[in-house]
């Protein structure tokens, strides 16, 4: 055989093989990256969904467990955002302080709309936000 012939084959097998390889790993980087997305996206609605937990007197058990597992899950799913992370260890500070004056709602209002930011969703007003519906 030829050299001639056989090197350009050669390198040719060799370009598709790293293509390939290339494709391949672009496509699992934007599926993590969806991935990611979408886990913010349900810690963004467990939390909406049992806000009640502690924007109400009275919450129910499942409210604040769905909830309190929401929040845990921030800086792991979040981690990518020091604002985010920074603002969930301020909610922390506030909600462990157990004070009368505190303003946990506000600081939880903070929180979830820098979450709406990092996925792109629209802030809500501070009064929509706090609207909660119970049987």
């Amino acid at each position: 055989m030829n050299l001639e012939i056989l090197m350009p084959t050669f390198l040719g097998g060799l370009l598709t093989l790293a293509g390939g390889y290339i494709q391949q790993r672009i496509a699992e980087r934007k599926q993590k990256k969806q991935q990611i997305r979408q886990d913010k996206i349900n810690i963004i609605k467990d939390i909406a969904s049992s806000k009640t937990a502690i924007l109400n007197d009275n919450p129910d058990d499942n409210a604040k467990t769905k909830f309190n597992g929401a929040l845990n899950l921030i800086p792991i799913v979040f981690q990518d955002n020091e604002e985010i992370v920074n603002a969930h260890k301020n909610l922390y500070d506030t909600l462990s302080k157990k004070s009368g004056d505190n303003n946990s709602d506000k600081i939880l209002y903070d929180l979830i709309m820098l979450m709406h930011d990092d996925v792109g969703f629209k802030k809500l007003s501070y009064e929509q936000f706090t609207i909660t519906l119970s049987a």
